[in-house]
């Protein structure tokens, strides 16, 4: 599955599995994207959210088997840099989503955005 998306103009890895790729994680649990094209992938249905993580609200979901793929709609993409054919987000765009990410949510949700954000504090641009 993920060799296929990797062909996917229209789509860009973020969170664990950009930053596994970037080697600052040694593994990562699910595939988060961003997509600014709904029509990528046949069959998805979209939802509103409140989810801090998406910019849009917009997102949707895919399993297969024990594969998992997040999906936030955003209109324009993260700046990303290929890496094995993986379009990830940069660190300096991840440090800036999350900055945003943490004025936006709650005071509830804030040490969970510090901890998904720790990895880029040890990273110098």
């Amino acid at each position: 599955m993920l060799e296929k998306l990797k062909n996917i103009e229209a789509l860009v890895f973020v969170g664990g599995f950009a930053f596994y790729k970037q080697g600052l994680k040694n593994n990562y649990n699910d595939v988060d994207v961003v997509v600014n094209d709904k029509n990528f992938m046949d069959g998805l249905e979209w939802f509103e959210s409140n989810s801090f993580y998406s910019e849009s609200g917009i997102k949707s979901f895919f399993i297969l088997g024990d594969f998992k793929l997040d999906i936030f709609y955003q209109k324009d993409l993260p700046d990303f840099e290929i890496i094995d054919g993986f379009r990830c987000q940069t660190i300096e765009s991840a440090k800036k989503h999350y900055d945003e990410m943490y004025k936006k949510a709650a005071d509830i949700w804030k040490p969970v955005i510090e901890n998904k954000a720790k990895i880029l504090l040890w990273i110098k641009i």
